[in-house]
């Protein structure tokens, strides 16, 4: 029986595959021992450390009008320090006070064909969205798209 646990939160260059095995029989003592097999992780890009803690270099929200109920064009532009994997979640915190009921949200231009299930919650102003599957950042890139809020009337 063995299964491999890919990390998915961001911290190094590459995420580390952690391997989790039973053996028949054993190589730890024991009869239900598990053996956890090491991965040597890579050296970050100009010799950094394996291990990066990450943070956004540039984010930056922005919007086309801030008249009483029209349809306001945000638009979010964010790069990071190390990549983020496909399936990564990024959330927008802080719009508050919209009129946009809870639910999916379109993101257009920009790079939102990297994005996928863009949802939002009116109480908490946040937006979430994730990398699409084979998806991913590079570091230090910029990415950038627009989605639509009702403000407020």
């Amino acid at each position: 029986f063995e299964f491999a646990l890919k990390s998915t939160d961001c911290g190094q260059n590459e995420s580390p595959d952690l391997r989790v095995a039973m053996h028949t029989p054993p190589t730890a003592t024991g009869p239900d021992a598990i053996r956890i097999e090491a991965t040597a992780m890579t050296v970050g890009a100009r010799h950094a450390a394996p291990l990066l803690t990450n943070y956004f270099f540039t984010s930056m929200v922005n919007q086309s009008s801030s008249a009483a109920g029209v349809q306001n064009t945000i638009g979010v532009q964010f790069s990071t320090r190390a990549p983020l994997s496909a399936g990564s979640a990024v959330r927008v915190t802080g719009l508050l006070g919209g009129a946009t009921p809870d639910g999916p949200v379109t993101l257009f231009e920009g790079d939102a064909d990297l994005f996928e299930n863009a949802t939002w919650v009116r109480e908490t102003g946040a937006l979430t969205f994730f990398w699409a599957p084979g998806n991913g950042s590079e570091p230090s890139r910029s990415y950038s798209f627009f989605f639509l809020l009702k403000n407020p009337d």
